[in-house]
């Protein structure tokens, strides 16, 4: 059986490490991804919940934050649990294997206002030397 799945998107909110009992780490968190359809009201945003372990869990908390863009390769893995009021229900989530980090809103919104305030030739180029480009459009900037 094969059980495989690769998401790309934007996290909804910062990521908080946590530790087990046994003290292994682990984070769970949220990546929102758009839809290429369009339905009336607009664009759909599907929220799809992630957990990593370990390493993966202690570098998204140390290397990401709310809206940046990442790509998470892992498995579909589901739980059951029973409600506050004794219902069952099941959590579907992906188990990270492997994640990427694309872009940082944060570096993304620091370059365009470093271009906008420099105004030598020279600083300019150097700037645009060290600036990392994506093809972003910006409608689907989802925060």
């Amino acid at each position: 059986m094969l059980n495989n799945v690769s998401i790309i998107g934007r996290l909804t909110k910062e990521v908080n490490l946590n530790k087990t009992q046994t003290g292994k780490p682990v984070c769970n968190f949220t990546v929102a991804c758009k839809r290429e359809f369009m339905v009336e009201s607009g664009p759909e945003t599907d929220f799809i919940n992630c957990v990593a372990w370990n390493n993966i869990a202690q570098n998204i908390q140390r290397y990401c934050q709310k809206g940046d863009l990442v790509a998470v390769k892992g498995r579909i893995q589901t739980r059951k649990n029973i409600n506050q009021y004794g219902n069952n229900y099941t959590i579907f989530e992906i188990l990270c294997e492997s994640i990427q980090f694309l872009s940082s809103k944060k570096a993304i919104d620091s370059n365009n206002s470093l271009e906008h305030s420099v105004n030598t030739n020279e600083m300019n180029t150097n700037i645009i030397n060290q600036k990392t480009t994506f093809d972003i459009d910006m409608d689907d900037i989802q925060f």
